[in-house]
């Protein structure tokens, strides 16, 4: 019992020193990941939602001018009454 014990004041302090900027640089590209895959999310919805006004208008207008109605008239009587293409 006569051994004198290490003086450890301060470990503590150094230890923390070393792990706190480590923990805290995860915990900013967490967020930053977070923050990113929200923007690709918001993105990809307005794109999405851009495409399909697109088609829809893109359609109306075609209708208007009478072209889908005309190739849909000839693919429709490209059917015989069993399914099958016509040949001829």
């Amino acid at each position: 019992m006569g051994r004198k014990l290490k003086n450890e004041n301060g470990s503590i302090t150094l230890e923390a020193a070393l792990i706190i900027p480590i923990l805290l640089t995860f915990f900013l590209l967490l967020i930053s990941f977070v923050k990113i895959s929200i923007a690709e999310m918001a993105l990809d919805d307005a794109v999405s939602d851009a495409a399909q006004s697109v088609a829809h208008y893109s359609y109306v207008a075609m209708v208007v001018q009478g072209v889908v109605k005309k190739g849909s008239d000839g693919f429709v009587d490209s059917f015989d009454r069993q399914g099958e293409w016509e040949t001829g």
